[in-house]
């Protein structure tokens, strides 16, 4: 028996396959591009919001340098107004003046108008300052008396 030789297709059969294959691959074809449509707008605002987030960085990096360097000069200054307040406390302690071993009670009801009396009058100072003032006065503990509360 012999077989029979196979069957080419005849041109027409070629073309009408070609045609149902396009007719097939066409809309998937058309499906992929709008899904790339889609995806380069999606890709492009991507795109902005990296170089949009790249720009707030870089300002913000400007901006802590800048801060770093407001804070390492305040906290000089702030070191400086500290010695300089230190110093004039000091100042200030050495205005103060202590007057010891008045007998108790000498005093009397006021232990300001006893010290300014005491400086004024008994002192008898040639150059007192105008401004002299005597803002406080008080009396002091006991010698032997111990702070407990410091």
């Amino acid at each position: 028996m012999e077989q029979d030789p196979p069957c080419e297709p005849s041109l027409s059969e070629v073309m009408a396959a070609i045609h149902d294959l396009k007719g097939y691959l066409e809309p998937r074809l058309n499906a992929v591009a709008v899904d790339v449509g889609l995806l380069r707008a999606d890709l492009q605002k991507v795109s902005e919001k990296i170089s949009t987030a790249e720009t707030d960085i870089a300002h913000l990096q400007s901006t802590s340098k800048a801060l770093e360097e407001q804070v390492q000069f305040l906290m000089a200054e702030h070191g400086r107004m500290a010695a300089r307040l230190e110093d004039q406390v000091e100042w200030a302690r050495r205005n103060n003046i202590r007057v010891i071993r008045v007998p108790e009670g000498a005093e009397g009801r006021s232990v300001k108008l006893f010290v300014e009396t005491l400086i004024t009058d008994d002192l008898h100072p040639k150059r007192l300052s105008s401004f002299f003032t005597v803002e406080r006065a008080h009396r002091g503990p006991p010698k032997d008396h111990h702070c407990t509360h410091l």
